[in-house]
């Protein structure tokens, strides 16, 4: 984490070593007990954790809402690599949105 992220008490905060966030961590627990039934993905790497969290969050029943322009990587083809994995995960039921469309509450 980095130094300035400074979580208060009252936020949920877990560690996670894998890709995918739900993987080895009691996120799923977490939030099924908190009756949560979707998510909205956003992050970095595109090809990799954005992309595994899309995918593990969709298989453990969660609907899955990726902002398909708040995620991004490192390469030098970050914006083909961007729209290829934004169609890829449409393919497989993750529903894409556009940050300005995005309201919580």
């Amino acid at each position: 984490m980095h130094r300035q992220l400074r979580p208060l008490e009252k936020d949920g905060f877990i560690f996670k070593q894998k890709s995918n966030s739900f993987e080895e961590t009691n996120l799923d627990e977490i939030l099924k007990s908190k009756g949560i039934g979707g998510l909205v993905i956003t992050g970095l790497v595109t090809h990799g954790c954005v992309k595994n969290g899309c995918i593990g969050v969709k298989q453990l029943g969660y609907k899955v809402t990726l902002v398909q322009d708040a995620h991004s990587n490192s390469s030098a083809k970050a914006a083909r690599l961007i729209e290829e994995w934004n169609e890829k995960l449409r393919l497989k039921n993750v529903e894409l949105k556009s940050a300005s469309v995005i309201t919580f509450g």
